[in-house]
């Protein structure tokens, strides 16, 4: 096996292992948007952290993608930062055929996690702004004015 080999293979199983992450991370994110959408705390909470432990490894694994775009640009010589899955594949040719096939649901699995992330935050920012809603109105019930609730702070259930 040449040493281009050995890197095409390094560098499929690191998008195999990324690809299995996105989609462990986005089932993860449609449970824990569930969770949000129900009022289900508990289950928030541990779906949280199921993604926060699948997000742990974030800094090994790009500093394993920079060492792999590095070689790569040593190969091709062209600088790291040029390159892309798709021109890797490119420049493979007949050789990138299976890191291509690999590319494409990655791709599709990383715009996925990217939209429910943002769905995700703009539902959890109107629980909070209907929570902030609910507090106003019972305190403007017990007599207190619209200006000192804006001095308030806010409301938290925080655990240290």
């Amino acid at each position: 096996m040449s040493k281009l080999d050995a890197l095409v293979r390094q560098l499929e199983l690191y998008v195999q292992e990324e690809l299995d992450l996105q989609k462990r991370t986005l089932e993860a994110l449609r449970q824990q948007e569930a969770a949000l959408f129900h009022g289900d705390l508990d289950a928030m909470r541990a779906h949280v952290e199921r993604v926060d432990g699948q997000l742990s490894g974030c800094v090994a694994r790009a500093a394993r993608r920079h060492e792999l775009l590095r070689r790569f640009g040593l190969h091709f010589g062209v600088a790291p930062a040029t390159l892309t899955l798709t021109s890797i594949c490119t420049r493979l040719g007949r050789d990138g055929e299976g890191l291509a096939r690999i590319a494409a649901p990655l791709r599709e699995a990383t715009l996925a996690v990217s939209r429910t992330t943002r769905r995700l935050g703009a539902l959890a920012r109107m629980h909070a702004r209907l929570n902030d809603d609910i507090l106003r109105d019972v305190l403007k019930v017990q007599g207190v004015d619209a200006q000192d609730m804006d001095r308030c702070g806010a409301l938290l259930n925080a655990e240290v």
